[in-house]
């Protein structure tokens, strides 16, 4: 979602604070006169007492239970409940006729519909940006792992050589004759490594090690 699609969103949430704001002055201050006739003090308790709880108390908790998606039928009745005695209040602030009873109502009305209104632009703001948000991805559930490597022969196993499956061990003869024919192919014309490749072929084993054996047994003859 773009900065402006948010701004749009958050500016008639805005419009509906600043009425409520202006109708709970407006509303307060009648209260508060109120308060002084009956002898109440501090005045501004008893509108914190009526107004406040609309404002303050019912409405947060309306919107949070809302968001929930929770019922607020308590909520709701509570609300109603206040705002008549806003409305009442009013009423009994005025001393003219019918006309300036009726239009003193107007505040407290005003701030209850303006609540109202402030919590479904809230609970539609909290709604457009939770569907706005990106998912993500999944898993490919058809990566392919990496395959252990294979181990490459040591000096535990050169005398076991072959596929994991089946091995074979060569006797000392079989790696003597081996070296032999080794040194034979190299004599003719053949590499080192080429020949310890042939004569693995034959023996069913690896050129390494056919090498090492080569290699030992020098190493036993300079001994």
């Amino acid at each position: 979602m773009t900065t402006t699609n948010v701004t749009s969103l958050r500016l008639p949430a805005a419009g509906c604070a600043a009425i409520a704001a202006v109708a709970f002055w407006t509303s307060a201050h009648a209260i508060a006169d109120v308060a002084t006739r009956a002898n109440i003090n501090p005045p501004w308790g008893l509108v914190f007492a009526i107004d406040g709880v609309v404002a303050g108390i019912v409405a947060p908790i309306a919107y949070s239970r809302a968001s929930a998606g929770q019922p607020t039928p308590l909520a709701t009745v509570t609300m109603a409940a206040y705002g008549i005695l806003s409305i009442a209040a009013n009423l009994a602030y005025v001393n003219g006729g019918f006309g300036a009873h009726v239009w003193r109502a107007v505040p407290p009305i005003t701030l209850l519909v303006a609540v109202e209104w402030l919590l479904a632009e809230l609970r539609r703001i909290d709604k457009t940006t939770a569907t706005a948000k990106p998912q993500t991805a999944a898993p490919n559930p058809t990566r392919v792992t990496n395959r252990p490597a294979k181990p490459k022969p040591t000096a535990r196993n050169l005398h076991s050589v072959g596929t994991p499956k089946k091995r074979r061990t060569f006797t000392p003869q079989e790696r003597t004759e081996a070296v032999t024919q080794v040194r034979a192919l190299m004599a003719a014309g053949k590499s080192q490594t080429a020949a310890g490749e042939t004569v693995a072929k034959k023996l069913g084993c690896t050129a390494e090690a056919v090498r090492l054996w080569a290699r030992q047994e020098s190493l036993e003859g300079a001994a």
